[in-house]
Order: structure tokens, then sequence, then C-alpha cells
């Protein structure tokens, strides 16, 4: 079904190398979802992270707080994860050298 030209509204699209796809993407998107008539409109589909947001945006107050808890405990354990990679890959060995540097030259104290 074609879309008659009275449906989108004017909507200027610069034509200069500066001009990134994504400008462009973000302007067709406001004049598509501009339209009058639903039916010859085109709304792209949500993103993984807007979908999120939505659920979250919709739990009740009860569901919202078993899931900040969850949340909470599923970043520390990404964290975790992370560290360890970091660690066997060697990435805090310099941080180590000079902690072991430090002590051994005295500029360390007890906790």
């Amino acid at each position: 079904m074609a879309a008659s030209s009275h449906c989108h509204p004017k909507v200027a699209i610069p034509l200069s190398s500066n001009f990134a796809a994504s400008d462009f993407l973000i302007i067709l998107n406001k004049r598509l979802n501009a339209c009058r008539n639903p039916l010859t409109c085109y709304t792209p589909p949500m993103t993984k992270l807007e979908k999120i947001e939505e659920s979250v945006a919709a739990l009740s107050d009860a569901e919202l707080k078993r899931f900040a808890a969850w949340f909470a405990d599923y970043q520390w354990e990404r964290w975790d994860q992370q560290l360890e990679q970091d660690v066997e890959a060697g990435k805090l060995d310099n941080l180590a050298d000079q902690a072991l540097a430090d002590f051994d030259a005295g500029r360390t104290r007890s906790l």
C-alpha cells in the first residue's frame, strides 16, 4: 500500500558528507512516526534495551524490589568475573609488583 503524499510532514534531510547515517535514521523515524494513518506508517522494532526498560517500568513495587536485588547481585558477579579475567590476563601484575615494592621499601602500614 503506497502512502499518500499528505501522510508525511516535510522534513529536510541534509545531504552533506558530515551527515551520519544515524542522523538520517533519526530524521526518517520522526518523519514516519508523524504519519496520520497508522496503516501506512512504519515503527521500527524495539531494541533489547527498550524492551527491558519497558518491562522494568511495568513492574509492581514488590517485583521491582526483587529485580533490583537480583540485578545488584548480577552486577557483582559480572564484576568478579571481569576481575578474574583481568588477573589471569596479567592486567593487574604491575599493581601487584608496585604493592610488593612498597611493602619491601617500608612504605606501608598495618591495617
